[in-house]
C-alpha cells in the first residue's frame, strides 16, 4: 500500500530509515527536528517535509519525503515510481537527493525524465565511526565557528562552491540564504591558519549521533596542501568530544575522496545528485 505519511509516522520511519543512515541523513534530520507534515499543510520551516510512505506486511518498505523548496529525497529501492505520480501530480519538483541510482529513477517515474537538468552525479559514499578518526597534524591551525563576522567571505566561497560543483553561476541570493542559514544553526566552521581564514566546512544533516559533512570549501589557489581534511577532521573531533559516534559524506570527485580517507572515511554506498535546470511540476497522469 502507497499513502501519505501523517506526523504520527514519525516514530516508525525514523526507525526504518535508521537502518541505513548513510543513505537517509537529509528525511532523518527533518523527521528529528519534527519536520513532517500532512501533505495537505503549508510547509513553513526549512526542515519541514511532504512525505509519502511504502507499507508492506512487513512494515515501511519506502519513503519519498518533498521539502519546501521542491527538493525529492527518495528511498525506496527497486521501485516503481510511477505509483506516486497520481499524489505528486501539479507539485514542484527542483531537486532529487537519494541513494543508489534512485534519483534518475524516480524523476522518470513522475514524468520528468526529460527534464533539463544544471546538474547530475553519482557520488561516492563514505563513513566513518568517530572512535577511528585520525587527525592530521593541526599545529598552526585553529577551527572556529562562522559567525556574521565572516558572512561576507563565506558568501564569496559559498557562490564560487555553486559554480564549481552546480554550474550555477550569480548564485549570490541561494549563497547569501546558506550562509544565513549556517550562522543560525551554529553547523559551520572555518579553519584558520595564522589568524587568517583558508577553509570552511560544515555539517548539512546531524541526528543524535550521527552527522553528515557538506559544503567543504577550500579556495583552488590553496589546494592540495591538506587544509579540507585538517578542517573536517578538527569539526570531526569536536562533535565526538561531544556524543557523536558516527560520520557520513558524500565525495564530488577523486581529490576530495583521497581527502576523507586520510582521515579514516571509508566506502559507504553512493548518493545521485540532480538539480533541475527550472524547477518543474509533476505532470499529470493521462
Amino acid at each position: 500500500m502507497t499513502r501519505a505519511a501523517r506526523p504520527g509516522d514519525t516514530p516508525r520511519l525514523i526507525e526504518a530509515l535508521s537502518r541505513q543512515p548513510q543513505a537517509a541523513m537529509l528525511p532523518l534530520a527533518s523527521l528529528h527536528a519534527g519536520g513532517l507534515r500532512d501533505v495537505d499543510a503549508p510547509l513553513s520551516g526549512a526542515t519541514e517535509m511532504h512525505g509519502w510512505i511504502v507499507e508492506t506486511a512487513g512494515g515501511i518498505a519506502g519513503f519519498l519525503g518533498l521539502s519546501g523548496g521542491g527538493h525529492l529525497m527518495p528511498h525506496w529501492p527497486g521501485a516503481d515510481w510511477r505509483r506516486l505520480r497520481p499524489a505528486l501530480a501539479g507539485r514542484r519538483i527542483a531537486a532529487v537527493i537519494g541513494p543508489g541510482g534512485q534519483a534518475p529513477a524516480v524523476l522518470a517515474g513522475l514524468g520528468l525524465g526529460a527534464a533539463p537538468r544544471r546538474h547530475q552525479d553519482e557520488e561516492a559514499g563514505f563513513a566513518l565511526a568517530l572512535s577511528d578518526l585520525r587527525l592530521p597534524d593541526v599545529g598552526g591551525y585553529d577551527l572556529v565557528p562562522l559567525t556574521a563576522a565572516h558572512r561576507d567571505l563565506a558568501r564569496r566561497w559559498r557562490v564560487a562552491y555553486l559554480a564549481e560543483l552546480f554550474a550555477d553561476h550569480g548564485a549570490e541570493a541561494r549563497a547569501a540564504a546558506d550562509v544565513a542559514q549556517w550562522i543560525a544553526a551554529g553547523s559551520h566552521r572555518l579553519l584558520l591558519r595564522g589568524g587568517v581564514p583558508a577553509a570552511m566546512c560544515g555539517f548539512n544533516a546531524r541526528i543524535p549521533d550521527t552527522v553528515q559533512v557538506g559544503a567543504v570549501w577550500t579556495p583552488p589557489e590553496a589546494r592540495g596542501q591538506g587544509l579540507a581534511r585538517r578542517a573536517v577532521a578538527l569539526h570531526l573531533a569536536e562533535v565526538r568530544d561531544a556524543g557523536a559516534r558516527t560520520a557520513v559524506l558524500f565525495a564530488a570527485n577523486a581529490a576530495a575522496a583521497a581527502a576523507y580517507r586520510a582521515i579514516g572515511f571509508r566506502p559507504a554506498g553512493s548518493m545521485g545528485v540532480i538539480e533541475l535546470a527550472v524547477p518543474a511540476q509533476v505532470p499529470p497522469c493521462r
